[in-house]
């Protein structure tokens, strides 16, 4: 019986860490391939839920249309590709979710103020994230800011693990996009 019960716990500790080494590793990299997958693949799959089809369909325009504007923001800021991956890299899960924090407890109201809070609260090092204000003023949008605190909220995706599969996420889509962002950059700065 003890024998037994050894076996049955040694099983469960290893189901528990097989689980968490696919949601630690695997898991970015799966999210990137259905962002990345074509719109027909997505709809004909029939391992994602009908109610998640629109849901990523709305990310994929998303990222698809980030990636697009990326290298026009990347030669503003003289920024290569490897110093995007190393910034990705260095951000910390831990002050990601302490700068959301105190953005969702002040609720600023314009750029500036929730640029201070990011630069107070987010450190890259060997990168002046200051630099990075005349893009950010661009960009920013309270009505999308608003959306998105309510979006983490409401679906619970405040926690430091679920900021480092975002984190890990981005970067493999980064990556798989590497060679339409340098040729972009390329033909931008010639």
């Amino acid at each position: 019986m003890k024998r037994v019960a050894i076996i049955f716990i040694s099983s469960l500790g290893a189901l528990i860490f097989i689980g968490f080494l696919i949601y630690r590793f695997a898991l970015p990299q799966i999210i990137t391939n259905v962002i990345m997958a074509n719109d027909k693949d997505v709809e004909e799959s029939i391992l994602i839920p009908k109610k998640l089809k629109s849901k990523i369909t709305k990310a994929k325009m998303l990222v698809q249309k980030e990636i697009k504007a990326l290298p026009i923001i990347m030669d503003s800021l003289d920024l290569n590709f490897q110093d995007l991956i190393k910034m990705v890299e260095r951000l910390d899960a831990k002050e990601a979710v302490k700068a959301f924090n105190e953005i969702d407890n002040k609720r600023p109201e314009t750029a500036d103020q929730v640029f201070i809070i990011l630069t107070k609260n987010i450190n890259i090092e060997g990168y002046d994230i200051s630099k990075f204000r005349f893009v950010f003023r661009k960009k920013f949008n309270k009505n999308k800011l608003d959306e998105f605190i309510k979006r983490i909220k409401d679906e619970n995706l405040l926690s430091s693990m679920t900021v480092e599969i975002a984190r890990q996420t981005a970067k493999q889509i980064l990556l798989d996009n590497r060679q339409k962002i340098e040729i972009e950059l390329k033909n931008l700065q010639d």
